[in-house]
Protein backbone atom coordinates (compact mmCIF):
# COMPACT_ATOMS: atom_id res chain seq x y z
CA UNK A 1 0.00 0.00 0.00
CA UNK A 2 0.80 3.43 -0.85
CA UNK A 3 2.13 5.15 2.04
CA UNK A 4 3.88 8.19 0.99
CA UNK A 5 5.18 10.77 3.66
CA UNK A 6 5.22 14.36 3.42
CA UNK A 7 6.63 17.23 5.58
CA UNK A 8 3.84 18.63 8.21
CA UNK A 9 3.45 21.92 10.01
CA UNK A 10 0.63 22.76 12.62
CA UNK A 11 -0.35 26.13 13.53
CA UNK A 12 -2.97 28.36 14.87
CA UNK A 13 -5.47 30.33 12.80
CA UNK A 14 -7.72 33.12 14.18
CA UNK A 15 -11.39 32.46 13.69
CA UNK A 16 -15.07 34.43 15.06
CA UNK A 17 -13.78 34.80 18.58
CA UNK A 18 -11.92 31.69 18.56
CA UNK A 19 -8.67 30.09 18.44
CA UNK A 20 -8.40 27.32 15.38
CA UNK A 21 -6.06 24.96 15.36
CA UNK A 22 -4.38 23.87 11.50
CA UNK A 23 -1.73 21.84 9.77
CA UNK A 24 -0.42 22.63 6.25
CA UNK A 25 1.60 19.98 4.35
CA UNK A 26 3.52 22.51 2.02
CA UNK A 27 3.32 22.07 -2.40
CA UNK A 28 2.88 23.74 -5.09
CA UNK A 29 0.30 26.73 -5.54
CA UNK A 30 -2.05 28.45 -2.88
CA UNK A 31 -3.33 25.78 -0.36
CA UNK A 32 -6.40 23.92 -0.96
CA UNK A 33 -8.84 24.25 2.21
CA UNK A 34 -9.91 21.19 3.87
CA UNK A 35 -12.76 20.57 6.26
CA UNK A 36 -13.24 17.41 8.46
CA UNK A 37 -16.48 15.57 9.67
CA UNK A 38 -18.08 15.34 13.41
CA UNK A 39 -15.93 13.77 15.92
CA UNK A 40 -12.77 14.28 13.50
CA UNK A 41 -9.87 16.53 12.87
CA UNK A 42 -7.52 18.15 10.23
CA UNK A 43 -5.56 14.40 10.40
CA UNK A 44 -8.63 13.44 8.59
CA UNK A 45 -6.56 14.36 5.79
CA UNK A 46 -3.43 12.86 6.09
CA UNK A 47 -3.37 10.10 3.64
CA UNK A 48 -5.11 12.76 0.79
CA UNK A 49 -1.75 14.88 1.92
CA UNK A 50 0.21 11.69 1.61
CA UNK A 51 -0.81 10.73 -2.11
CA UNK A 52 -1.11 14.24 -3.15
CA UNK A 53 2.61 13.88 -2.36
CA UNK A 54 3.59 17.87 -2.13
CA UNK A 55 1.91 18.18 -5.87
CA UNK A 56 -0.57 20.95 -3.88
CA UNK A 57 -0.11 22.58 -0.41
CA UNK A 58 -3.36 21.09 1.19
CA UNK A 59 -4.74 23.58 4.72
CA UNK A 60 -6.49 21.39 7.04
CA UNK A 61 -8.25 23.42 9.56
CA UNK A 62 -10.05 22.03 12.94
CA UNK A 63 -13.22 23.59 13.25
CA UNK A 64 -14.44 25.05 16.78
CA UNK A 65 -15.24 22.18 19.04
CA UNK A 66 -12.87 19.88 17.49
CA UNK A 67 -9.07 19.14 17.31
CA UNK A 68 -7.07 21.63 18.97
CA UNK A 69 -9.22 24.43 18.23
CA UNK A 70 -10.90 26.03 20.87
CA UNK A 71 -13.92 24.67 22.73
CA UNK A 72 -16.74 27.85 23.28
CA UNK A 73 -19.91 27.23 25.31
CA UNK A 74 -21.81 28.10 21.31
CA UNK A 75 -22.49 28.31 18.28
CA UNK A 76 -21.89 25.61 16.08
CA UNK A 77 -23.91 26.22 13.69
CA UNK A 78 -23.04 25.69 10.16
CA UNK A 79 -22.76 29.05 9.59
CA UNK A 80 -21.00 29.86 12.57
CA UNK A 81 -18.06 27.04 11.49
CA UNK A 82 -18.39 28.59 7.44
CA UNK A 83 -17.77 32.24 9.52
CA UNK A 84 -14.74 30.96 11.21
CA UNK A 85 -13.39 29.47 8.23
CA UNK A 86 -13.54 32.72 6.46
CA UNK A 87 -12.02 34.40 9.12
CA UNK A 88 -9.20 32.11 8.94
CA UNK A 89 -8.77 32.27 5.27
CA UNK A 90 -8.33 36.25 5.43
CA UNK A 91 -5.95 36.01 7.86
CA UNK A 92 -3.81 34.19 5.57
CA UNK A 93 -4.84 36.43 2.40
CA UNK A 94 -6.14 34.06 0.76
CA UNK A 95 -8.56 34.60 -2.54
CA UNK A 96 -10.96 32.77 -4.06
CA UNK A 97 -9.76 29.16 -3.62
CA UNK A 98 -10.75 24.77 -3.76
CA UNK A 99 -12.06 23.77 -0.74
CA UNK A 100 -12.57 20.04 0.55
CA UNK A 101 -14.95 19.28 3.11
CA UNK A 102 -15.45 15.62 4.11
CA UNK A 103 -18.97 14.46 5.93
CA UNK A 104 -20.20 17.82 8.17
CA UNK A 105 -17.19 19.42 6.70
CA UNK A 106 -18.71 19.33 3.11
CA UNK A 107 -21.74 21.15 4.95
CA UNK A 108 -19.74 23.87 6.17
CA UNK A 109 -17.58 24.13 2.54
CA UNK A 110 -21.14 24.65 0.86
CA UNK A 111 -22.44 27.75 3.89
CA UNK A 112 -18.69 29.21 2.80
CA UNK A 113 -19.54 29.44 -0.79
CA UNK A 114 -23.20 30.50 -0.48
CA UNK A 115 -22.02 32.87 2.38
CA UNK A 116 -18.53 34.07 1.39
CA UNK A 117 -18.45 33.55 -2.88
CA UNK A 118 -15.66 35.39 -3.12
CA UNK A 119 -13.30 32.96 -1.05
CA UNK A 120 -14.07 30.23 -2.92
CA UNK A 121 -13.54 28.55 -6.30
CA UNK A 122 -14.40 25.19 -6.22
CA UNK A 123 -16.36 22.86 -4.32
CA UNK A 124 -15.44 18.87 -3.40
CA UNK A 125 -17.98 17.76 -1.27
CA UNK A 126 -16.89 14.02 0.22
CA UNK A 127 -19.29 11.67 1.12
CA UNK A 128 -21.49 14.62 2.59
CA UNK A 129 -23.18 17.73 2.00
CA UNK A 130 -26.59 16.17 2.65
CA UNK A 131 -28.29 14.22 4.84
CA UNK A 132 -29.75 10.77 4.53
CA UNK A 133 -32.96 10.65 3.92
CA UNK A 134 -34.94 10.36 7.47
CA UNK A 135 -37.46 6.97 7.10
CA UNK A 136 -40.83 7.92 6.99
CA UNK A 137 -42.78 8.75 10.18
CA UNK A 138 -40.09 8.93 11.95
CA UNK A 139 -39.65 12.67 13.90
CA UNK A 140 -36.37 14.89 12.12
CA UNK A 141 -34.83 15.18 16.02
CA UNK A 142 -35.65 11.61 16.64
CA UNK A 143 -33.73 10.90 13.64
CA UNK A 144 -30.35 13.24 15.07
CA UNK A 145 -30.91 11.15 17.85
CA UNK A 146 -30.26 8.11 16.40
CA UNK A 147 -27.57 9.36 13.75
CA UNK A 148 -25.72 10.43 16.61
CA UNK A 149 -25.93 7.84 19.63
CA UNK A 150 -22.16 6.03 18.41
CA UNK A 151 -20.64 9.56 18.04
CA UNK A 152 -21.77 10.75 21.55
CA UNK A 153 -20.21 7.33 22.61
CA UNK A 154 -16.94 8.07 21.74
CA UNK A 155 -16.92 11.61 22.91
CA UNK A 156 -17.84 10.32 26.09
CA UNK A 157 -15.74 6.86 26.40
CA UNK A 158 -12.56 6.87 28.22
CA UNK A 159 -10.17 4.70 27.40
CA UNK A 160 -6.96 3.70 29.97
CA UNK A 161 -3.94 3.85 27.82
CA UNK A 162 -3.40 5.39 24.33
CA UNK A 163 -2.67 2.53 22.83
CA UNK A 164 -5.66 1.41 23.74
CA UNK A 165 -7.11 4.76 22.49
CA UNK A 166 -5.79 4.11 19.10
CA UNK A 167 -6.78 0.50 19.02
CA UNK A 168 -10.20 1.34 19.32
CA UNK A 169 -10.05 3.50 15.98
CA UNK A 170 -8.60 0.54 14.37
CA UNK A 171 -11.03 -1.91 15.52
CA UNK A 172 -13.84 0.33 13.93
CA UNK A 173 -15.72 -1.66 11.24
CA UNK A 174 -15.92 1.52 8.82
CA UNK A 175 -12.04 1.30 8.92
CA UNK A 176 -11.84 -2.04 7.77
CA UNK A 177 -8.99 -1.94 4.89
CA UNK A 178 -8.01 1.54 5.73
CA UNK A 179 -4.12 2.12 5.62
CA UNK A 180 -3.07 1.63 9.57
CA UNK A 181 -0.24 4.02 9.33
CA UNK A 182 -2.71 6.91 8.69
CA UNK A 183 -5.50 5.75 10.70
CA UNK A 184 -3.06 5.31 13.78
CA UNK A 185 -2.12 9.27 12.69
CA UNK A 186 -5.22 10.14 12.99
CA UNK A 187 -5.57 8.39 16.40
CA UNK A 188 -2.75 9.81 18.16
CA UNK A 189 -3.66 13.38 17.16
CA UNK A 190 -7.13 13.53 18.43
CA UNK A 191 -6.43 11.69 21.75
CA UNK A 192 -6.22 14.05 24.91
CA UNK A 193 -5.68 13.10 28.27
CA UNK A 194 -7.94 13.29 31.13
CA UNK A 195 -7.09 12.62 34.99
CA UNK A 196 -8.92 8.61 34.17
CA UNK A 197 -7.62 8.02 30.96
CA UNK A 198 -7.40 8.67 27.39
CA UNK A 199 -10.48 10.21 25.20
CA UNK A 200 -11.32 11.66 22.45
CA UNK A 201 -10.86 15.84 21.78
CA UNK A 202 -14.27 16.70 20.10
CA UNK A 203 -16.42 18.11 22.49
CA UNK A 204 -20.12 17.03 22.86
CA UNK A 205 -21.90 20.35 22.34
CA UNK A 206 -20.59 20.65 18.92
CA UNK A 207 -21.11 17.27 17.66
CA UNK A 208 -24.67 17.55 18.89
CA UNK A 209 -25.17 20.46 17.39
CA UNK A 210 -23.68 18.92 14.31
CA UNK A 211 -26.20 16.57 13.83
CA UNK A 212 -28.84 18.59 14.66
CA UNK A 213 -28.06 21.36 11.98
CA UNK A 214 -27.35 18.14 9.64
CA UNK A 215 -31.29 17.53 9.73
CA UNK A 216 -32.07 21.06 8.34
CA UNK A 217 -33.30 20.06 5.17
CA UNK A 218 -34.54 23.39 4.09
CA UNK A 219 -31.23 25.31 4.90
CA UNK A 220 -28.96 22.92 3.52
CA UNK A 221 -30.69 23.34 0.11
CA UNK A 222 -31.22 27.01 0.33
CA UNK A 223 -26.74 26.85 0.71
CA UNK A 224 -26.62 24.30 -2.66
CA UNK A 225 -28.81 26.81 -4.88
CA UNK A 226 -26.85 29.92 -3.81
CA UNK A 227 -23.27 27.72 -5.11
CA UNK A 228 -22.25 28.97 -8.24
CA UNK A 229 -18.65 27.94 -8.43
CA UNK A 230 -18.49 24.23 -9.88
CA UNK A 231 -18.85 21.22 -7.31
CA UNK A 232 -17.76 17.62 -7.35
CA UNK A 233 -19.78 15.25 -5.12
CA UNK A 234 -17.41 12.15 -4.28
CA UNK A 235 -19.70 9.32 -2.57
CA UNK A 236 -18.34 5.90 -1.20
CA UNK A 237 -20.21 2.82 -2.51
CA UNK A 238 -20.17 1.78 1.54
CA UNK A 239 -22.14 3.70 3.94
CA UNK A 240 -20.50 3.66 7.41
CA UNK A 241 -18.77 0.27 6.83
CA UNK A 242 -18.43 -1.96 4.22
CA UNK A 243 -21.73 -3.58 2.80
CA UNK A 244 -23.88 -0.53 4.07
CA UNK A 245 -25.54 1.55 1.57
CA UNK A 246 -24.42 4.58 0.71
CA UNK A 247 -25.17 7.62 2.96
CA UNK A 248 -25.15 9.72 -0.46
CA UNK A 249 -27.92 7.07 -2.03
CA UNK A 250 -28.87 7.89 -5.78
CA UNK A 251 -31.42 9.67 -4.29
CA UNK A 252 -29.73 11.93 -2.13
CA UNK A 253 -27.82 12.79 -5.06
CA UNK A 254 -30.35 13.55 -7.20
CA UNK A 255 -32.15 16.30 -4.84
CA UNK A 256 -28.54 17.71 -4.15
CA UNK A 257 -28.29 17.95 -8.08
CA UNK A 258 -31.65 19.26 -8.48
CA UNK A 259 -30.44 22.51 -6.13
CA UNK A 260 -26.94 22.52 -7.94
CA UNK A 261 -26.95 21.25 -11.25
CA UNK A 262 -23.64 22.13 -11.98
CA UNK A 263 -22.46 19.34 -9.54
CA UNK A 264 -21.00 16.47 -11.18
CA UNK A 265 -20.38 12.81 -9.16
CA UNK A 266 -17.43 10.92 -8.82
CA UNK A 267 -18.75 7.11 -6.86
CA UNK A 268 -15.44 5.36 -5.24
CA UNK A 269 -16.22 1.68 -5.18
CA UNK A 270 -13.90 0.61 -3.16
CA UNK A 271 -14.51 2.71 -0.28
CA UNK A 272 -17.07 3.45 2.96
CA UNK A 273 -17.52 6.62 4.80
CA UNK A 274 -14.30 6.54 6.61
CA UNK A 275 -11.89 4.69 4.20
CA UNK A 276 -12.72 7.25 1.61
CA UNK A 277 -10.24 9.70 3.22
CA UNK A 278 -8.64 6.79 4.97
CA UNK A 279 -7.70 3.96 2.35
CA UNK A 280 -5.64 4.37 -0.84
CA UNK A 281 -8.80 4.08 -2.79
CA UNK A 282 -10.52 6.66 -1.98
CA UNK A 283 -7.49 8.81 -1.09
CA UNK A 284 -6.02 8.40 -4.04
CA UNK A 285 -9.36 9.46 -6.18
CA UNK A 286 -9.94 12.61 -3.62
CA UNK A 287 -6.19 13.28 -4.71
CA UNK A 288 -6.31 13.40 -8.39
CA UNK A 289 -9.62 15.08 -7.94
CA UNK A 290 -8.20 18.05 -6.19
CA UNK A 291 -4.84 17.96 -8.62
CA UNK A 292 -7.76 18.32 -11.40
CA UNK A 293 -9.77 21.15 -9.65
CA UNK A 294 -6.89 23.78 -8.28
CA UNK A 295 -5.17 23.38 -11.76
Amino acid sequence: MNQRSTRFRRGRLPGEGVGLACGEWPGDGPPIVALHGVTASLMSFVGVAGQLAESRALLAIDLRGHGDSDQPPGPYTIDQHARDVARAMRSLDLGPSAIVGHSFGAYVATALAANEPGLVSRLLLVDGGHPPLAPAGVAPRVFAELAMAHSIDRVRRCYPTLDAYVESWRALPGLAGACSAWVDAFAAYDARTVPAGVRGKAGEPAVRAAYYEMLDLDAIERRLARVEVPIEIVRAAHGAARGLPPLLSDEVVARMRRHAPQAGLRTVEDASHYTILLGEAGATTVARLLQEVAS
